[in-house]
């Protein structure tokens, strides 16, 4: 025969279930806020050179990419990015690339709450 018996009394199990949604609750505003931290830390560090900026990446596969950077005030270059090197591809004049129109931006960065809303639309 199979005997069960249940140790302490059932307020100590809400006490205890409650103290472990405290502890779980503690754990992801954690999360959040270390997050944060580390998102604005590498921001800040992204954002330190103002004389080069990435203008747009197109994956060929897996560590092969295409980018377009550009270099000072109005000059822009394409490179192939690989694994181990980067090549040369050509010399983009303003006239020929076309930017995205960037929409609810403050101080350049853009809302996740508004990218949130375009993926629901799709």
């Amino acid at each position: 025969m199979l005997n069960v018996t249940v140790t302490g009394s059932t307020f100590e199990n809400v006490l205890q279930l409650l103290g472990l949604v405290v502890v779980f609750v503690l754990i992801l505003f954690a999360t959040y806020y270390c997050t944060r931290l580390i998102g604005k830390y590498a921001y800040n560090n992204k954002s330190m050179s103002n004389n080069i900026e990435v203008i747009e990446t197109f994956s060929l596969s897996q560590a092969k990419y295409v980018q377009i950077i550009r270099v000072g005030k109005n000059k822009y270059v394409a490179i192939a990015v690989c694994k181990d090197s980067v090549e040369f591809l050509a010399e983009l004049s303003e006239d020929e690339l076309e930017f995205a129109e960037v929409k609810n931006t403050q101080n350049g960065n853009i809302k996740f709450a508004d990218v949130l809303k375009k993926i629901r639309k799709k």
